[in-house]
């Protein structure tokens, strides 16, 4: 998954392993939690209203499956909102 900017919008685009656009590929959760790290440093308290605003444009353009994408970003950027920083297992160890 690439994430790209043009005329000031983000995008995210699968790419195959030929470097061609793919039609059909199912975004991995990893994948999805990447693109929401990147758009929350991006976009900071925003970053969910500019996901939102970017459903919207693909689903008036007809680009459900990009739009669903969008989606899961979205549940991504909302789980991580919620979440406590939890200290990391290792260093509960004394």
């Amino acid at each position: 998954m690439v994430e790209t900017e043009r005329n000031g919008r983000l995008f995210l685009r699968c790419i195959t392993s030929e470097g061609s656009d793919g039609l059909i590929m199912m975004v991995s959760d990893l994948d999805i939690l990447r693109a929401a790290h990147l758009h929350l440093d991006r976009y900071g308290d925003q970053a969910v209203a500019k996901a939102r605003e970017m459903v919207r444009t693909l689903k008036e353009r007809g680009d459900d499956d990009d739009a669903d994408t969008w989606l899961r970003i979205i549940v991504a950027l909302d789980t991580m909102r919620q979440e406590p920083s939890r200290p990391h297992p290792a260093s509960d160890r004394g």
